[in-house]
């Protein structure tokens, strides 16, 4: 536990949209999720879900990275009067670096839990009987 809370180590996928789900007549089991009628969708959905987890711990993981680096960037500043010119600016470059390092990586792995949300969907939605004009609203 955590601050009173309970950790947990992944985060659920977001749910597929009820209007794809009204669309395929999927199964719903007593209130849980539904699942795709075809064996090979509930599959491929599954590990969708299981990848979307895993990341969303990288992620958790990035932030708290991000936070201590930015935190080792705030004392280097404020070492500045006890300690060597040069070894404060060593520890400001390498925070600034760590920095943008954790920004770029933030941005991917935004960038890689939108794709696979978005995967998910076309995966639901090419089990829909639908046109292709339909599919992109």
């Amino acid at each position: 536990q955590w601050q009173g809370r309970t950790r947990r180590a992944w985060d659920p996928s977001p749910p597929i949209g009820d209007s794809v789900v009204r669309l395929l007549q999927a199964n719903a089991l007593f209130g849980k999720e539904p699942f795709c009628p075809n064996k090979h969708c509930r599959t491929t959905d599954a590990m969708l879900k299981k990848a979307y987890s895993a990341e969303t711990s990288v992620v958790r993981a990035a932030n708290a990275q991000a936070i201590q680096v930015l935190y080792m960037g705030h004392r280097a500043g404020r070492m500045r009067e006890r300690h060597s010119a040069g070894d404060v600016e060593e520890l400001e470059l390498v925070s600034a670096y760590m920095t943008n390092l954790l920004h770029e990586g933030g941005k991917a792995m935004g960038r890689s839990l939108a794709a696979m949300v978005t995967a998910r969907r076309h995966l639901w939605l090419t089990q829909a009987k639908l046109q292709d004009t339909e599919k992109a609203v």
